[in-house]
């Protein structure tokens, strides 16, 4: 599992306009490991039920300050409004949420994939995966996650 990822430039986070805030947050980001999750930003259960309960279990768990929650929202321009007036309100996540409208973050990391397993992983600070797998999915890999982050 030595895979690499990284973020595109100027990947739009959720909430984020000004040019200086995103490359702070982003700076705050290539120095940390990270938890990332991929999620269908036009569905109301993968927010509700994949999103919140991701960042509130990872959050929970975290004892290594170090390490950044980071969801990568795939969201069609086309889809926007209706995300921004009937889903984004559900949102209650404290982690970065980045909004990837042509799939670029897994196209550009190789990472493509259908199994929502496998959409969820955490790296090293150098950006390398260390860890696959959604605990929402199979429990036993909470333990996994947690050790990782002490």
């Amino acid at each position: 599992m030595s895979k690499s990822i990284s973020f595109p430039k100027k990947f739009p986070i959720l909430g984020v306009t000004l040019p200086y805030i995103h490359d702070s947050i982003m700076h705050e980001i290539l120095q940390s490991k990270k938890i990332i999750s991929v999620i269908d930003g036009t569905c109301m259960a993968c927010i509700t039920e994949q999103l919140n309960a991701l960042d509130s279990l990872f959050n929970t768990i975290m004892e290594d300050k170090n390490c950044k929650v980071i969801f990568v929202m795939n969201l069609k321009k086309v889809d926007s409004v209706y995300f921004m007036l009937n889903l984004k309100p559900a949102i209650r996540a404290k982690g970065v949420i980045f909004l990837d409208d042509e799939y670029l973050f897994e196209r550009s990391n190789k990472i493509l994939t259908s199994h929502s397993h496998l959409r969820t992983f955490m790296t090293d600070i150098e950006g390398k995966i260390e860890l696959y797998g959604n605990p929402l999915m199979d429990t036993q890999l909470i333990l996994l996650y947690k050790n990782k982050l002490k």
